[in-house]
């Protein structure tokens, strides 16, 4: 259940942590894919061409427990699931991202030039659910 992006994300906080925390690689991540043009056709099949980038928000357990057990479920590739990747989870305007990047973070080398993705590159699994969980955006979770 997951859209890969050419990007990366983390692992698995913890065993206390129902959420993963939040880093700057899988937040570029959901940013560009909600307001770069290449992903465009992307965001009109996943109903999510009107979400807000600035109400991009990340789960945390204080709030959000429940849902990111629910959405830890939805990764079914066990490998995304420990480190090196880094799965992140956010919410915005009735939908939620998940965003698996590769780390440590310090060694990824990513920019966008013109409108691309450029740097040391390896795709970034990445899916969108909505509120009901059904879903919408899958590059291979």
């Amino acid at each position: 259940m997951l859209t890969v992006l050419a990007l990366a994300l983390p692992a698995r906080a913890s065993a206390q942590s129902a959420c993963p925390p939040d880093n700057s690689e899988a937040r570029d991540v959901a940013g560009m894919f909600l307001v770069d043009p290449a992903f465009q056709e992307e965001r009109q099949t996943s109903g999510t061409t009107l979400v807000d980038p600035s109400h991009l928000r990340v789960l945390n357990d204080a709030q959000d427990a429940a849902v990111c057990s629910r959405l830890w479920s939805g990764i079914t590739v066990a490998e995304y699931r420990s480190a090196p990747w880094l799965p992140v989870f956010y919410t915005a305007d009735g939908f939620y991202f998940i965003a698996v990047v590769k780390g440590p973070i310090e060694q990824t080398r990513l920019r966008v030039e013109n409108g691309a993705i450029k740097g040391e590159m390896y795709l970034v699994p990445f899916s969108v659910l909505d509120q009901a969980f059904t879903v919408r955006l899958d590059t291979a979770l």
